[in-house]
């Protein structure tokens, strides 16, 4: 058996009410060749008492050892029979097991099994608790393991959490302190910065400072005085927000929350447009099985880049106000420690809002709830395409020089094409609006947001009981304001009910309507 490494290790936090187990693949080793080639991602399977959760990395190109570092959190449904295999009112209940499979990826013959590692929690025992880190001998499928060929290894790591859950009104102290933090001088000395200090993962400290932030409506002084400060640790304003900090981090959680709705008003007609329509748009004639499409895919892709391209730059008068406000911040801070830099007003907001939220939903739709499905291999590869374009028109604006540099070659005709004068000149034009200090018409963060609408049947309180007269179809809309019915989509409301007035949603079956509480 191999040996483990070092820097492999098991991190275990016990509390109360919520439980989590985090499983890290961390590498593999001596895998074999599938045909000449070897393409390895790893499926780990936690299977509980009623259900079962799959999770996978993403192939590893052409290597038999290859290294992951993927941490997989599954949600732990009954902590006491999953570590300790204990009955329930009598009946016997298993310990979770965990499946963890190595597979060559392939896409002529489909993937490829290359060994497995099953393990029940309760095995491990009290080492699960203590930390647990070794490295697996690979197995074949539990049918075929009569003979017990040298598949290669896999190295685990596994974390077990408990999180304990306070009331809110436990963590007001907490929150205050927290929220001073943008009126502390300088900032590094808030706690809201020590915190972003105190994680290795910025992520962890960027998620609950936005929601609390931005649920006290204060997200806009805390990002402009992390960026200021950051801004002026940097010599260069082309690296102005290119590493992994923690104002990037918390601009990255505050564009997905403010503009969610805005993003999908945006882009999610084409996105379904390119999901129902499923055109070729490959331009690599390396991966053209037959060159003579290339014509007609180039043709496509300039058609779809065209549509998202005009509904992006013809959005700014939609743009969420709190967006724009710290749009502003962001310029208004880069122009103060870079007077000297025609570009570093385009630069510092497109690096933002192009490079960090339209590329990243166009490349991952189904992330940013832009699309319920997962794309084919066609569709995919079209999404990263046209999001590689609108990255590079992100660049392009606040680019030193005129030309920009090209690092594909089957790219440079889709460049051309978008990188004119007049392309150019639209986008400033977007990103000068969406940071303006004052901006008429904006759509502010208090205009409703749809959360769900559609047709229902809704009893109306007439005279009988019943007949087919008291229930009619109306068109009904829930926003985080109210919830509305009317005829048909679009007519005029003919009720309106405030969320606040909404004490409990209950699910009727048709018998309900029979009884006498219920009007």
């Amino acid at each position: 058996m191999a040996s483990p490494v070092d820097d492999a290790f098991l991190a275990v936090r016990a509390a109360l009410y919520w439980s989590t187990c985090r499983f890290r693949v961390l590498a593999c080793s001596d895998l074999q060749f599938v045909q000449g080639s070897c393409d390895p991602f790893i499926s780990v399977t936690v299977c509980f008492r009623n259900k079962q959760e799959v999770r996978k990395t993403r192939p590893r190109k052409r290597t038999v050892s290859p290294q992951y570092g993927d941490t997989f959190i599954f949600d732990v449904p009954d902590v006491e029979n999953c570590l300790e295999g204990s009955e329930a009112d009598g009946v016997g209940v298993g310990p979770a097991e965990v499946r963890i499979a190595v597979w060559h990826d392939s896409t002529g013959i489909g993937n490829v099994f290359m060994g497995e590692l099953r393990l029940k929690l309760v095995d491990l025992g009290s080492e699960l608790l203590n930390g647990h880190d070794a490295w697996y001998f690979l197995q074949p499928r539990e049918e075929a393991r009569v003979a017990k060929p040298a598949l290669g290894a896999l190295r685990l790591n596994i974390w077990y959490y408990r999180d304990h859950v306070f009331s809110s009104h436990k963590y007001n102290q907490l929150r205050n302190v927290l929220l001073d933090s943008p009126a502390v001088n300088p900032i590094t000395s808030s706690a809201a910065y020590i915190l972003g200090e105190c994680v290795s993962n910025k992520v962890d400290a960027a998620q609950p400072l936005v929601r609390v932030f931005f649920q006290a409506n204060k997200i806009v002084p805390l990002i402009n005085k992390l960026a200021d400060n950051e801004i002026s640790k940097v010599q260069d304003a082309i690296t102005l927000f290119r590493g992994t900090s923690l104002v990037s981090k918390c601009m990255d959680e505050f564009m997905k929350i403010a503009g969610l709705h805005y993003l999908h008003d945006t882009l999610k007609p084409i996105l379904d447009e390119i999901f129902t329509e499923r055109k070729p748009c490959e331009i690599d004639p390396l991966k053209l099985k037959d060159i003579e499409q290339l014509d007609g895919n180039i043709a496509n892709l300039k058609r779809y880049v065209q549509k998202i391209f005009n509904a992006i730059v013809n959005s700014a008068l939609v743009c969420p106000n709190v967006m724009c406000q710290v749009f502003c911040g962001l310029k208004q801070a880069a122009v103060r420690h870079f007077p000297d830099s025609k570009e570093v007003r385009y630069l510092v907001v497109s690096g933002f809002i192009f490079l960090r939220f339209f590329a990243p939903a166009l490349m991952g739709p189904k992330q940013f709830e832009l699309t319920t499905e997962a794309p084919d291999a066609q569709t995919a590869r079209t999404l990263v395409l046209i999001s590689k374009t609108i990255q590079s028109i992100g660049n392009v604006v606040g680019a030193r020089k005129s030309q920009h540099p090209y690092k594909e070659r089957y790219m440079m005709e889709i460049h051309r094409e978008f990188m004119d004068s007049s392309n150019i000149e639209a986008v400033r034009n977007y990103l000068d609006v969406i940071s303006s200090a004052s901006r008429q018409h904006a759509k502010g963060i208090e205009t409703p947001i749809v959360l769900k609408e559609g047709f229902m049947i809704k009893r109306a309180r007439g005279m009988k009981k019943f007949g087919l007269k008291n229930f009619k179809k109306r068109f009904f809309c829930l926003t985080n304001e109210s919830f509305t019915y009317a005829k048909k989509k679009g007519s005029s409301a003919l009720c309106t009910i405030p969320i606040e007035s909404i004490q409990a949603v209950e699910r009727l079956e048709e018998d309900s309507f029979k009884m006498k509480n219920v009007s």
